[in-house]
């Protein structure tokens, strides 16, 4: 899947879920808010994803990992959007967020996850559906990379204001580390005011970003 399709896609979805699901063939139902379109989006970026790696690879989508690092402690549950897994090692992680609106303090989320890698890098999980994450497991259970990478993939920089957005892109540029956790920042138009209008020009892709998300996924599945 091309970069310009894979946000095209997002557009057409945000079109579709103004529309009701069901219909009798009447025009006489109508929807107000629209259908919320998050999951679908993540199963396109998992698409977008595999598109890139190799067939062995697998991508699991809103798999809980469940962990705790001292036994005294209470187990604590993620949920990351995308998981890459390759044989027994889960290699990389991906959230996908529409817009900035989402979390108008950015870095203090993205230092969560930088605290988040640093905990589960070299740990061992189960392969069951609710996994369990634990330290130093038999070799028959899922590995947590010790490379493993939390990235934070973001469709629109719209939603938040300018300085806002200034101050955290200085913000994590200075204080976050690149190594355990990655922002990528997609178009310069948000898809769900544009399905209305014609596709978006070429212009608002931030092609320097998609570059590094594609470096990225291929890194990360090594």
């Amino acid at each position: 899947m091309e970069d310009i399709e894979f946000i095209e896609k997002i557009i057409n979805l945000y079109k579709k879920a103004e529309k009701p699901i069901f219909s009798n063939g009447k025009r006489n139902i109508k929807r107000g808010r629209k259908h919320p379109i998050s999951s679908k989006v993540e199963d396109l970026f998992a698409v977008y994803i595999s598109d890139i790696l190799p067939n062995e690879v697998e991508l699991l989508i809103d798999q809980p990992f469940t962990y705790s690092k001292d036994k005294r402690k209470k187990k604590q549950t993620i949920y990351p959007d995308i998981a890459v897994k390759r044989d027994n090692n889960i290699l990389n992680f991906f959230d996908l967020k529409m817009d900035l609106g989402f979390n108008r303090k950015f870095y203090p989320f993205c230092k969560k996850k930088q605290t988040l890698i640093e905990n589960i890098r070299g740990l061992y999980v189960n392969g069951t559906n609710k996994v369990e994450i634990k330290e130093k497991e038999p070799d028959n259970k899922i590995y947590i990379d010790r490379d493993i990478k939390y990235n934070i993939v973001i469709v629109s920089n719209q939603n938040i204001s300018e300085k806002q957005k200034q101050t955290n892109t200085s913000t994590i540029k200075k204080r976050l580390d690149k190594n355990k956790v990655g922002v990528f920042i997609l178009t310069d138009i948000h898809p769900n005011k544009h399905y209305s209008q014609p596709m978006p020009e070429e212009k608002v892709f931030r092609k320097e970003d998609f570059v590094k998300l594609r470096q990225e996924i291929k890194r990360g599945a090594k």
